[in-house]
């Protein structure tokens, strides 16, 4: 009997896993195993896609046994789960009997009736998440733009973190950085927190000098500006600020103007 089948998706970094006839306990090992597996294939931010369309009856114990699966997902990084359910009395208990222990875990799934559905929902967020910041390359200044657009979530800077790695690919060492916040109106705390990864993954590529462009008279650029600065120290440089992306042209435009590793260590 096969009870599941499972796939990591490393383009749209998405694990899917079909629970298929009925599911029992002395299965687990072999599913845990897979799953971690599976699951270290993956980036941290990563969805899954729970099919229980085909699933039977669950086996005494395995609600139980199932916690240690969700913890994997927790550990590694998992960002949204979702559960396709039949739209039936069963499916909806079979999708409670797993939130009442994915909670305990640490997080709860969205219930929705199709592997379409599912996939449009996870796609949307892709969508908005691609949307909400520009990347753009000057090779003739061996430059990076930045721009951070309306809001900015964890999922959004995690996706900002596998374009980053693309981008800096068209870069060559000592280049410039301009980062571009005047269209911010907010940014989750959270996502400020996991900024820093990046900003060493740029300071490691041959980062030379960083601009930050806010408003002049916004004490909330002013702040997340700083917020930035501290998180960029971390990772080993400093930033200048400056009023418009003409200006901070002017600034990378000074031949005497210091390297980031160079403020770093005054």
């Amino acid at each position: 009997m096969i009870m599941y089948q499972m796939r990591a998706d490393l383009e749209k970094n998405r694990l899917y896993i079909l629970f298929q006839d009925d599911v029992d306990v002395e299965y687990i090992e072999e599913f845990l195993d897979e799953l971690d597996t599976e699951v270290q294939k993956l980036e941290p931010g990563f969805s899954v896609i729970n099919n229980l369309l085909e699933a039977g009856r669950l086996g005494m114990g395995i609600d139980q046994a199932l916690i240690p699966s969700m913890r994997i997902l927790i550990s590694r990084g998992v960002k949204k789960v979702i559960r396709v359910i039949a739209d039936s009395d069963q499916g909806r208990n079979l999708a409670l009997r797993f939130d009442r222990k994915s909670v305990v875990a640490g997080f709860t799934g969205t219930m929705v009736y199709s592997v379409e559905d599912a996939e449009k929902i996870l796609d949307d967020l892709e969508k908005t998440a691609r949307e909400n910041f520009g990347l753009y390359v000057d090779s003739s200044k061996n430059r990076l733009y930045v721009i951070y657009m309306k809001t900015m979530t964890t999922e959004q800077v995690r996706w900002l973190t596998k374009e980053i790695k693309v981008v800096l690919k068209r870069l060559n060492p000592g280049f410039d950085m301009v980062v571009n916040l005047q269209e911010v109106e907010f940014f989750e705390k959270e996502a400020i927190d996991e900024l820093t990864p990046i900003m060493k993954l740029i300071k490691a590529n041959g980062l030379r000098a960083a601009v930050r462009v806010i408003h002049q008279q916004s004490m909330s650029d002013e702040r997340r500006a700083i917020l930035f600065d501290q998180k960029s120290n971390q990772a080993g440089y400093l930033s200048k600020v400056a009023y418009s992306l003409e200006e901070a042209d002017q600034i990378l435009s000074d031949a005497n103007l210091p390297s980031v590793s160079e403020i770093h260590s005054l």
